[in-house]
């Protein structure tokens, strides 16, 4: 049995940004200039260096912003137009299984000191998505930019905050000394809602914010959930217009340096 700390970076793949489909755009799109801290604690079993199991506590948050693609193309301008951008923070659990594959095919007599791995497993997460509006950071999900539990828009409902989700990836463990050891470890994360960064389907009508929120709600919903005027006061109301995509669902990842150690056991 063993435990141990993990710190990294997290970023996501939602409707804000970047269409982050390759390589190229994550890098070219300043998508990796946006990622934010990341921070676990974990505890864990191992199995004669072949299964493991392993409970972990994570916290983090993802950023996406329209204005970060770069020299947008016509593909991407009318995103850069949009001018959305949010801040989704994030606290989850994962019950996670390891596959050291390696360890089966050297045989029990093969020591090594780097064990690659496979991972997977269920996760429970909590986020927050927000937008910020002068110097304050405005929770987005009460004011439900996409009319979302108006009766003018029955297929939205209200979307919950906690979720599952199912994280796979891949690591490498480098055994340091019989108790102590790194890994350096890649987990992404499939999600089942599209609304990790609010945005998923088309703009509303502004009007109804009154009728479903109250006045202060309201008035901070007409300015957060379409900010293209921001960049042309002279914009016309774009009602159906499309605002994301909602045939693809959100997802984040995380790219992580851990230090673990191990509790009563030498090395085989």
């Amino acid at each position: 049995m063993g435990n141990g700390v993990s710190l990294g970076v997290m970023n996501g793949f939602t409707d804000i940004g970047a269409k982050k489909e390759s390589l190229h755009s994550l890098i070219n799109d300043g998508t990796i200039a946006s990622s934010r801290l990341h921070a676990a604690l974990y505890t864990n079993l191992l199995y004669q260096y072949t299964l493991g199991f392993r409970l972990e506590a994570g916290w983090g948050s993802i950023y996406a912003n329209d204005h970060l693609i770069k020299s947008p193309d016509e593909e991407s301008i009318n995103r850069f137009r949009r001018n959305l951008s949010v801040r989704t923070r994030i606290k989850e659990i994962q019950l996670l299984g390891e596959f050291y594959p390696l360890s089966i095919l050297q045989g029990e007599a093969a020591v090594a000191l780097l064990y690659p791995y496979l991972l997977g497993g269920l996760s429970l997460f909590n986020f927050i998505p927000e937008a910020q509006l002068g110097n304050q950071w405005i929770p987005l999900s009460p004011l439900r930019t996409e009319g979302q539990g108006f009766i003018e828009y029955p297929e939205r409902r209200i979307y919950p905050l906690t979720q599952i989700a199912f994280p796979v990836g891949l690591g490498c463990r480098l055994d340091l000394s019989p108790r102590f050891h790194l890994r350096l470890e890649a987990l992404h994360r499939i999600l089942q809602t599209d609304y990790l960064d609010d945005v998923s389907t088309s703009y509303i009508d502004p009007l109804l914010f009154n009728k479903y929120l109250d006045p202060v709600q309201a008035e901070l919903a007409r300015k957060l959930y379409n900010r293209h005027k921001e960049l042309d006061p002279l914009a016309r109301e774009e009602i159906n217009g499309m605002r994301g995509n909602a045939n693809k669902k959100d997802a984040y990842f995380s790219l992580d340096l851990k230090l673990g150690w191990i509790i009563n056991r030498t090395r085989r």
